[in-house]
């Protein structure tokens, strides 16, 4: 009599499981993806915070820029050009308010900060003491230096400190230095033409 033995068949391969060479496999090629995954997502934060710390500073300044450039379109009409004083990381200049009111607008950098200010007209000086109102424009300051520019003969502006020329100041320059990094820095720059000529005093 013969006898037949079928062949004998690992169980868990008959039931569709994985052997260990296939488990192995798949650890390893997950194992990259998620690296590869990891590192990708890495790479995205570190570009998006870089991003950030260009388009910070752009913005700062760039607000700053806007409410000079406001301030110096309401400038009052009747003012002098000793009203106007500029230099370094300070500028103070008188304005129209919205009721037509004359105020002193001053802007200061101050611990690292830069401030704009609103005081009140007494007997055509800014009122000392406290300033009626304070806004910060922007932080992270490193340098702020602002400069006058006379208007030159013809109406055009002449690079110059000196705000005796005849026809006074006729531009008012702002240049804010922000520090990103220990090496890195971003220096924005903006001039704003005076649209109102500065009343010269009578000799």
């Amino acid at each position: 009599m013969i006898t037949r033995t079928s062949p004998t068949t690992d169980p868990i391969t008959e039931q569709g499981g994985f052997t260990l060479l296939e488990l192995l496999v798949a650890i390893t090629i997950g194992s990259v993806v998620l690296t590869a995954v990891y590192s990708i997502f890495v790479t995205a934060t570190r570009v998006e915070r870089g991003a950030q710390a260009v388009l910070s500073p752009m913005r700062s300044a760039a607000y700053a820029f806007s409410m000079l450039g406001r301030d110096v379109r309401n400038l009052d009409p009747l003012c002098s050009a000793s009203d106007i004083s500029c230099q370094d990381s300070k500028c103070q200049f008188p304005v129209l308010d919205e009721k037509g009111n004359r105020i002193w607008v001053r802007y200061v950098l101050k611990e690292s900060t830069l401030w704009r200010e609103e005081r009140k007209d007494k007997k055509g000086k800014p009122e000392k003491g406290k300033p009626i109102s304070k806004m910060e424009l922007c932080s992270g300051v490193v340098e702020t230096r602002f400069k006058l520019t006379a208007r030159g003969h013809g109406g055009s502006a002449a690079v110059a400190g000196a705000t005796t020329a005849v026809s006074g100041p006729g531009m008012i320059g702002l240049v804010l230095d922000f520090k990103e990094g220990a090496s890195q820095r971003s220096v924005f720059r903006s001039q704003v033409l005076l649209e109102v000529t500065p009343q010269q005093k009578a000799g």
